[in-house]
């Protein structure tokens, strides 16, 4: 089931670090302690669910968040998807693939008329996801939701018209 964070509170947060913890113990070496991370994280998500452009999405299967993915309108009906992650415990089960579905159905009923992700080329299980989809790999610059520009990224896109998820 597709769930929309829109509040952030400690047990949210919690969730979403429990669901991003590799991603988090990847980022932990940057700050003094894990506490200062999960602080910052919270600060960051205070701001990001409260922009009408933005949102955090998780899928999530008898009670717990498995999957989950951060959506940036970067243009008018134009989406960046980015941290689509699944818990390890959770992953080879499809739900990523849910999640993607979901999400394409909530923005391209919102009017989207593209989404986008970047990818590393490295990361064969997110190209599989894209792919399965409906996203092709572009010639475009890896350039996110933010004009940033992601150097050995590829970009990956979804057109409303396109396949989506099956």
């Amino acid at each position: 089931m597709l769930k929309r964070v829109t509040q952030v509170e400690p047990e949210t947060v919690r969730r979403l670090v429990e669901l991003y913890r590799e991603s988090m113990d990847q980022l932990a070496r940057n700050f003094e302690s894990p506490q200062a991370m999960e602080q910052a994280y919270e600060e960051f998500l205070k701001e990001f669910v409260t922009h009408h452009r933005q949102m955090v999405l998780v899928e999530e299967v008898d009670g717990v968040w498995v999957s989950g993915l951060r959506c940036v309108e970067s243009a008018p009906g134009v989406w960046f998807l980015e941290a689509l992650e699944t818990a390890p415990q959770a992953r080879g089960k499809g739900w990523a693939k849910q999640l993607m579905k979901h999400t394409q159905e909530l923005l391209t009923g919102q009017g989207a008329g593209e989404l986008f992700s970047l990818v590393s080329p490295r990361n064969a299980p997110s190209i599989a996801t894209h792919v399965a989809c409906g996203f092709a790999a572009t010639e475009r610059q890896p350039i996110n939701g933010w004009g940033e520009e992601e150097p050995g990224m590829i970009l990956y896109a979804w057109q409303s018209e396109g396949t989506p998820c099956t």
